[in-house]
C-alpha cells in the first residue's frame, strides 16, 4: 500500500451567479482566520437560470490523502489508536480533508454551510 485517500462530495458554486459576503465571526473562526480578517470574502449560492435556479452545478471532491511513509509503516506493525495515526500523518505533511475543504471555500469553489454540512465534523464547530 502506498497511500489512502477519503473523499466526501460536496456541491459545486455556480460560478455565473454566485455572490460574494463577508464571512461573520462564527465563519471566520470555523475557517481558521482572525477576527479582524477584513479583506476576506466567501461566496453564497444564489441561483439563475444556467443552474436551474439551484445556485450549485456539479460536485467538487473534497479530498484528504495519506502518503504510507516509513513512519506510518513502522507504526502500523505496533496496531496503533487512529489518535496515534493521524498524528503521524499530520507530522509528515498530510492535509487533511477540513483544510482541503476551507481552501475550496475561500477559492469561491463552493460554501461553508455546504462544507460544514458534509466535511466539517461535531468537534469542529
Amino acid at each position: 500500500m502506498i497511500g489512502v485517500i477519503a473523499q466526501r462530495l460536496v456541491r459545486s458554486l455556480c460560478p455565473d451567479c454566485r455572490t460574494a459576503y463577508k464571512p461573520g465571526m462564527e465563519e471566520l473562526t470555523m475557517l481558521g482566520l482572525k477576527p479582524d480578517a477584513k479583506d476576506i470574502e466567501i461566496y453564497k449560492a444564489t441561483g439563475c437560470n444556467l443552474c436551474g435556479n439551484r445556485g450549485y452545478s456539479g460536485r467538487l471532491a473534497i479530498l484528504e490523502i495519506m502518503a504510507i511513509n516509513e513512519d506510518i509503516r513502522r507504526l502500523t506493525l505496533q496496531r496503533p489508536n487512529s489518535d496515534q495515526v493521524n498524528e503521524i500523518a499530520l507530522a509528515g505533511g498530510m492535509k487533511t480533508m477540513r483544510d482541503h475543504a476551507i481552501e475550496k471555500i475561500l477559492a469561491g469553489q463552493t460554501t461553508y454551510d455546504e462544507a460544514r454540512r458534509r466535511v466539517f465534523f461535531e468537534e469542529d464547530i
